[in-house]
């Protein structure tokens, strides 16, 4: 069985190499929801019904139920975190009903669409690197892109977010997943980035009013607030050479790693705490043991 590699597992190494043998080698993942995450499948969800021609409706449904979560998961949030979870629901049905209009000509601008795809390329001996493209699109002139869908908080996208994407690795390892899936190198990548707007429910509005409010903003002012950006980003060549040899040299670090069963993995303390909160293995690190409470083990 290889060792498999991804965007995430690469970040997670180079973060911090505990974080890595936590996460990654031992299995370890802490409990509960993580808002973030579920908004961002749930955006995929949409967009792989609407490319796969499903109805609307059938669309909708798609996104809906990545909010579905157990019982027993909401049951662990705050109340605070559950009426952010429910925000976040509607506030993304709003988005991608309006994304819908705002992109109603891609039927005319793109003429073939492949929807998830799980690809594998190998490495180096028994290592491969394997993630999902959402999307490759092939336009009316016969290129073909990668399409990729952010979200965003307002303020945060400016020129440099687009030009930033050109040197992303997860980007240049999108490129070579794609060539792997299509026999060659796309152009480049779509780069569609939804802003979400700062609105939450008011005192006593019910979830209808709430959503219709958030609709009616998408749809009536998403020009005059910028709250769709699209941007073809074409990828140079030495972006993608400086990710292939960077890869293999990381890959070939964490299989000396792990098969010298190397118990010392070194810690990146400047790590721990960031402006996004405290990195999730943070209390098996400072504790020296997993709560089961907080966590949970891959079996």
């Amino acid at each position: 069985m290889p060792l498999k590699l991804s965007h995430s597992s690469v970040q997670n190494y180079n973060d911090c190499r505990m974080k890595y043998r936590l996460m990654n080698v031992q299995g370890i993942k802490r409990r509960g929801v993580i808002i973030p995450f579920i908004t961002g499948r749930a955006v995929h969800a949409y967009q792989q019904a609407l490319r796969e021609g499903l109805s609307p409706e059938q669309c909708e449904l798609a996104l809906l139920k990545e909010f579905d979560i157990p019982e027993q998961q909401v049951a662990m949030l705050s109340r605070d975190d559950q009426n952010k979870l429910d925000v976040e629901k509607y506030r993304s049905l709003a988005m991608m009903q309006s994304y819908t209009s705002a992109y109603a000509s891609d039927s005319t601008q793109y003429s073939k669409w492949i929807t998830e795809s799980h690809i594998e390329i190998p490495l180096i001996d028994d290592v491969v690197y394997h993630g999902y493209i959402d999307c490759l699109t092939q336009d009316v002139a016969g290129d073909w892109w990668i399409f990729e869908t952010k979200t965003a908080s307002s303020g945060t996208v400016n020129a440099e977010y687009f030009e930033r994407v050109k040197i992303d690795s997860q980007v240049a390892g999108y490129m070579e997943l794609a060539k792997a899936k299509l026999g060659f190198y796309p152009r480049g990548i779509v780069y569609d980035v939804i802003l979400k707007t700062q609105h939450s429910r008011k005192q006593g509005e019910s979830n209808g009013s709430f959503i219709n409010r958030l609709r009616n903003l998408y749809v009536n002012e998403w020009k005059t607030r910028g709250l769709f950006e699209r941007h073809e980003v074409e990828v140079g060549s030495n972006t993608i050479k400086r990710w292939n040899s960077d890869i293999r040299t990381i890959a070939k670090e964490i299989k000396t790693l792990i098969d010298n069963k190397e118990k010392n993995w070194t810690r990146n303390t400047g790590h721990c705490l960031g402006k996004f909160g405290a990195c999730p293995m943070f209390n098996i690190c400072t504790t020296g043991r997993m709560n089961k409470l907080l966590y949970e083990a891959r079996n």
